[in-house]
């Protein structure tokens, strides 16, 4: 039972990742990869990018989506088609991925520290766990009670 459970909350995890990640804007990733063939010069590459993302009304989460996706598809085949070596491209890419690239999701850092010794960190994390555990029980229920 242990070990179905660990597997199950793998499977859960992979799939959460999966939806993030695959959830991307397919017109901005199209409008993104015609600026990367045509560019000839990263500057000019970034701004065209900052440009075309800042007129764009689009979440962050899907954003961050788009560009990881774009940064994964590139692989170093592609040197022999575009004018920008393909590292260079990934590095703008994850530059364009990070929050401090973007004035409106800056804030003024504010401490917030705590002083939380182990064992109250440790019962944070038993009781996510107690949580992902139940939530995931009740999926699988769900599921079994479906199928039968």
């Amino acid at each position: 039972m242990y070990v179905c459970m660990h597997v199950c909350m793998y499977v859960l995890y992979v799939c959460i990742y999966l939806y993030i990640y695959i959830d991307i804007d397919e017109e901005l990733y199209d409008k993104l990869i015609d600026l990367i063939a045509d560019a000839h010069a990263i500057h000019d590459l970034y701004t065209s990018m900052a440009d075309i993302i800042s007129d764009r009304a689009i979440s962050w989460t899907r954003l961050r989506s788009t560009l990881i996706f774009l940064e994964d598809t590139l692989t170093p085949v592609d040197n022999a088609i575009l004018h920008i070596d393909v590292e260079t491209i990934k590095q703008l890419l994850r530059r364009l991925a990070g929050p401090e690239q973007w004035p409106f999701l800056q804030q003024d850092l504010v401490d917030h520290s705590r002083d939380a010794d182990l064992a109250t960190l440790e019962d944070h994390c038993d009781q996510v766990g107690d949580i992902l555990r139940k939530e995931l029980l009740l999926l699988f229920q769900g599921h079994w009670e479906d199928t039968e």
